[in-house]
């Protein structure tokens, strides 16, 4: 587990200075395990639809649609990405950290 270490020893100076409980130190580092899932996940899709501009056509007409389509699934994934910020971001201030407010 020495990345676990790494990741430990970062946060110590975060954990200090937010003083959270042992409760909300467990919620925290579940929502950032969420959080890493799911942006990892978007990665991967984003990394199978760049891949799929390789399979290029020899008629330049059906190229601009399929980067027209790329562009359409990438654009959706990059708000999906956005969506997962915003939800982990309300999580942590109206979840977590509330009793810090």
């Amino acid at each position: 587990m020495k990345i676990h270490n790494v990741v430990e020893a970062r946060w110590k100076p975060v954990q200090g200075l937010l003083d959270l409980s042992d409760v909300q130190l467990e919620d925290l580092m579940l929502l950032r395990h969420l959080f890493l899932t799911r942006r990892h996940m978007l990665k991967m899709k984003r990394l199978a639809q760049m891949a799929s501009t390789d399979e290029r056509t020899s008629h330049p007409i059906d190229n601009v649609s399929q980067t027209s389509d790329l562009a359409s699934q990438l654009r959706d994934n990059a708000v999906e990405d956005h969506d997962a910020l915003c939800i982990v971001t309300r999580a942590l201030y109206c979840g977590v950290c509330i009793s810090l407010l």
